[in-house]
Parts: structure tokens; C-alpha cells; sequence
């Protein structure tokens, strides 16, 4: 991944830190300058990039060697109070991820910030809703899912257990008004969904 943004960076790989810019959260030394270059490791479903702006125009760029690039099938969100919006279990219950928009349609070379080296000139500087000082930016690799059941509920892919409610397998505390958020990867051929009913309707 070769990433920066205007003006200061944070990169999350499934909701862990990997990358924070010297002099976060507000230090500005021409960080959008600089391309930073990570290793997205296999597994990893969910690529994050959070950004500051201090001022001026403000956006995200990024793209991969094998291209993947910033664009329109990214979200974004500008609400700086979301817990682990980068973990591939979040739930956006509501709907602050929306599509990203292209900072004055412009692409890598374009713009103020001349030619970021390291990225695809195709890739496109991005970032939530205009007028807002901070973005949170994510692609997710794979099928989102979205699931409950009534009472206890588990989730697997390929016959490997991902994901299994609290109490199972006998204590009700009402899993099935909680939506369980997870990514199905690329490769899963079987999605299976266990489901204990302890009374009532199932």
C-alpha cells in the first residue's frame, strides 16, 4: 500500500494501528508530501485511513500495486466519534459511512499537491462530506454480512467458526435484537449460520 493524505495520516489494517504521522493530531510538516509505503497482509479484510486536515484542501489518496486505488468505491465517514469503525465486525447501525467523494474530481497529479510518487496517477483524492476537518476512510475486501437469529446464534466460513453469540450455548440476553457484522473473504465457497433457540419463536 503506498498511501497519504492532506494533512495527517492514520492507517488501520482490520481495525489495527499500522501507521500514524509524526506530529498527529496537529503538527503540520508537509506530511502529504511524503508516501508512506505499507504491507497489506493476507487476511486482511478491512483497509482503514483516517485523516486530519489543519487547513487548506484536504483528501486521501492511496493505491496498491495490483490495482486497488482510492475512488468511489471507498466510504467514508466524518464523524469523529465512531468506535472501531475500521474492525471488520463494525456495524454501521446509522449509516455514517457513505460513498466518498472525488476532492475536485481530481486524480493523483492533479490538484495542488502535484504527483504523490509511489500511487497510480488513476487513483482519485478522496474524503467524506465537505467541510468537515477529519475523514475516515475504508475499502472492505470480501462480501459483508449481516446476521441475527433468535436465540444464540454461531457463523461459520468453510466450516471454520468465526463467530459465535455470548451465552451460547443456554443464556438468553436477547442476541437476536443485536446485528453480528463480519466480512465473508474471498475464497469461501460455504457460509453456515448455527442457531439455538432456548423458546419461543426461532
Amino acid at each position: 500500500l503506498f498511501a497519504t493524505c492532506d494533512n495527517l495520516m492514520k492507517v488501520y489494517f482490520n481495525g489495527v494501528l499500522q501507521f500514524e504521522d509524526e506530529g498527529w493530531p496537529g503538527t503540520d510538516t508537509l506530511q502529504w508530501s511524503r508516501t508512506t509505503g505499507l504491507v497489506i497482509p493476507s487476511g486482511t479484510t478491512v483497509l482503514g485511513i483516517e485523516c486530519k486536515n489543519l487547513g487548506g484542501p484536504e483528501g486521501i489518496l492511496a493505491s496498491t500495486p495490483d490495482g486497488l486505488g482510492t475512488d468511489g468505491s471507498w466510504q467514508c465517514s466524518h464523524d469523529e466519534n465512531l468506535v472501531g469503525w475500521a474492525d471488520p465486525d463494525f456495524v454501521d447501525t446509522a449509516g455514517d459511512f457513505k460513498t466518498a467523494i472525488n476532492v475536485g474530481g481530481y486524480t493523483n497529479g492533479e490538484g495542488v499537491w502535484g504527483l504523490r510518487p509511489g500511487i497510480d496517477k488513476s487513483a482519485e483524492w478522496i474524503w467524506a462530506d465537505q467541510g468537515h476537518s477529519w475523514a475516515a476512510c475504508k475499502k472492505t475486501f470480501g462480501t459483508p454480512l449481516f446476521a441475527t437469529c433468535d436465540n444464540l446464534m454461531k457463523v461459520y466460513f468453510n466450516g471454520v467458526l468465526q463467530f459465535e453469540d455470548e451465552g451460547w450455548p443456554g443464556t438468553d440476553t436477547l442476541q437476536w435484537s443485536r446485528t453480528t457484522g463480519l466480512v465473508i473473504p474471498s475464497g469461501t465457497t460455504v457460509l453456515g449460520i448455527e442457531c439455538k433457540n432456548l423458546g419461543g419463536p426461532e
